[in-house]
């Protein structure tokens, strides 16, 4: 928080000369069921148009980003303190009748610099309230787990025979009733057909109910990629998803008819499974590979803050794209999306000038044990990477299976390689991961 008070300090000044700025010119006018046209913004009973209103919207992009990303106060709560903010210092709203009053004789208010003055303090302790603590609770399909439960990263996954989650949610409803007086009915919490599924809950801090259940949705959202990026590997099949939120996985099965009315009239029906034969994903599979075991519990203690933030962002970034590479079940979808996994975790943020080629030596070097076969790999992504370009660029490319599923292949080996092989124990940061490739492409003979 002190790291940001600066930066609050000088958006809260903003907000202070933006009030100051247009007092006079502000179009004050008392609502009367008036239609907004493209950049006019009303608010209590004030028009804002124009430049008026994109300065508005310029402070609350400072205060609240649109940027799509959790935050701990939502944008929707913000804009209303900064209106509030506004409202109070124009038209000091100590009373319902001052805002006709104000209209009227602005002579009968407080001084402007102190309206403002208050009116931008309490904004200031809206902003730097303390943030509450709350558990987001969701329901999960495809995740097999015992009765004890499941932890994962920040995510904890109740079995559906546990009595513990479903009597922690009883005792909410019971203390939202004597508090609110309004009933929860126990089928908004736990829906009839939800015993085949699993209950999951993230606790994170939010200054409110929408902004939580946005920190939550991305805590689960890299949980579940990093999850069916293993499950994945375990499972060897692209396109099934093995643990989703409730009603987002792919249909278990795809049937396609094709028909011909020629002179030889024909009929075929093709059936794809994208379930796979083995069922939900469970995380005892994975016992049964040390090394693998050893990746998914580094994986779990980034997804626990813990290490260093640049380097367990680049994990977790790639095993988001390519556990999403593996769960879709489009192919063009899936050859991106494990693309940009390899990109996330060769490249980091290094620069991506002459990213093919860097990319191709980083692999080969990671991958390859033979000059041989290091030639073969850096030749082979060159190859990929040139399928994806067009791809991106037109949105239309011929995807081989042995192409989509080299690429896959590629990616999962990248990560666990780095995760458990023998420099896993040297690599802590991003910069030491970032001159460990640098001294493997030193060290060769070829460069």
């Amino acid at each position: 928080m002190a790291k940001n008070r600066p930066r609050l300090e000088q958006h809260l000044q903003r907000v202070a000369d933006f009030i100051r700025s247009r007092n006079q010119r502000i179009s004050l006018t008392v609502h009367r069921s008036r239609r907004l046209k493209g950049m006019q913004r009303r608010f209590g009973h004030i028009f804002l148009e124009g430049p008026e209103s994109h300065a508005f919207q310029e402070i609350l992009d400072l205060l609240s980003p649109n940027d799509g990303l959790a935050t701990k106060h939502s944008r929707t709560v913000v804009d209303k303190w900064l209106q509030e903010c506004v409202l109070a210092a124009l038209l000091d709203k100590s009373s319902a009748e001052w805002v006709l009053m104000a209209l009227l004789d602005k002579s009968s208010a407080k001084s402007l610099d102190e309206r403002i003055g208050c009116a931008v303090k309490k904004l200031r302790s809206r902003l730097q309230s303390p943030l509450l603590n709350w558990k987001v609770w969701q329901l999960v399909e495809r995740l097999k787990i015992s009765k004890q439960g499941f932890r994962f990263g920040k995510a904890f996954f109740s079995h559906p025979k546990n009595d513990s989650a479903m009597n922690e949610l009883q005792a909410f409803t019971e203390h939202y009733w004597s508090v609110k007086k309004r009933k929860l009915t126990a089928s908004r919490l736990w829906p009839a057909d939800a015993s085949k599924h699993v209950l999951c809950c993230i606790e994170v801090e939010a200054g409110d109910a929408t902004a939580a259940m946005r920190v939550a949705a991305a805590e689960l959202t890299a949980t579940l990629g990093v999850l069916n990026f293993f499950a994945s590997g375990r499972v060897g099949r692209m396109g099934c998803p093995m643990v989703a939120v409730q009603g987002s996985a792919c249909p278990y099965v795809i049937e396609r008819l094709a028909f011909t009315g020629g002179p030889q009239p024909a009929f075929q029906k093709e059936t794809h499974f994208y379930r796979p034969f083995l069922g939900c994903f469970n995380p005892d599979w994975l016992k049964r590979s040390p090394s693998v075991q050893g990746a998914f519990q580094r994986a779990d203690g980034f997804l626990k803050d813990e290490g260093e933030e640049k380097l367990r962002e680049r994990f977790l970034t790639a095993m988001k794209w390519a556990g999403k590479g593996s769960a879709t079940v489009d192919r063009e979808d899936s050859f991106l999306f494990c693309a940009l996994a390899l990109e996330a975790l060769i490249l980091g943020e290094k620069k991506r000038e002459r990213l093919t080629h860097s990319l191709a030596s980083r692999v080969a070097h990671l991958l390859g044990s033979t000059e041989l076969e290091k030639s073969k790999i850096q030749g082979y992504v060159k190859h990929l990477y040139g399928l994806r370009s067009p791809l991106v660029h037109t949105g239309k490319a011929g995807i081989p299976d042995s192409d989509w599923e080299w690429l896959k292949t590629l990616t999962t080996q990248s990560i666990l390689k780095l995760m458990t092989g023998e420099a896993s124990s040297d690599i802590s940061t991003d910069d030491a991961l970032e001159n460990w490739f640098e001294d493997a492409l030193m060290s060769s003979p070829n460069n």
